[in-house]
C-alpha cells in the first residue's frame, strides 16, 4: 500500500501525529473491538500495540498470536510517518509486513501477544526479520520470543 496524506491541515504537533495514530488503532464492530494500548515515536516512524477483544467474552483465536490470558490479542502495528508541503502523511503495516522501521521500544514489544511459531520470522525476511538485525534484536530482546520482532 502506498501512504496517505492529510491535506487538511489538522495533523501538525506530535500532540496531533499521537492523536491520530490512537485513532487510526481504535475501531469496534458487531463482534471486535481494538483500541491502542501504547504509541511511541521514534524519529519519524510510531510503533504502536493494539489490542482486539471479542465484545460476547470469548477468546480471540488468530492465526498468527497467541490468545493471551485475559482472551484478547495484542498486535505490533508500524507508522511510518513524513511531511510533504505541509502535510502530514502516514504509510501503515503490521509487524509481520517486515523489518522495514527496526527501532521499536522494548517496553513497547513486551506487551504484544506470543507469537504461535516465531521461528517463521526467523527463516523468512519477509516475516519481520532482517538477517542484519537479528543479532541487534537478540542481544536486546529480555524474551527470546521478541528475538525476531522487529
Amino acid at each position: 500500500m502506498g501512504w496517505l496524506f492529510y491535506t487538511d491541515g489538522r495533523v501538525q504537533t506530535y500532540a496531533d501525529e499521537k492523536a491520530e495514530i490512537a485513532q487510526l488503532c481504535t475501531f469496534e464492530s458487531e463482534r471486535r473491538k481494538t483500541e491502542l494500548v501504547k504509541a511511541c515515536k521514534v524519529g519519524s516512524t510510531w510503533y504502536a500495540a493494539a489490542k482486539v477483544t471479542n465484545l460476547d467474552g470469548t477468546p480471540v483465536e488468530d492465526t498468527t498470536y497467541v490468545t493471551d490470558a485475559d482472551g484478547s490479542i495484542t498486535f505490533g502495528a508500524v507508522f511510518l510517518t513524513r511531511y510533504d508541503d505541509g502535510c502530514w502523511g502516514y504509510k501503515d503495516m503490521e509487524e509481520s509486513a517486515g523489518p522495514n522501521e527496526s527501532r521499536a521500544p522494548l517496553g513497547l514489544i513486551e506487551l504484544l501477544s506470543d507469537l504461535k511459531d516465531p521461528d517463521s520470522y526467523a527463516q523468512d525476511p519477509g516475516l519481520g526479520c532482517d538477517p542484519g538485525l537479528r543479532g541487534t534484536r537478540q542481544d536486546q530482546a529480555r524474551h527470546a520470543r521478541n528475538a525476531h520482532r522487529w
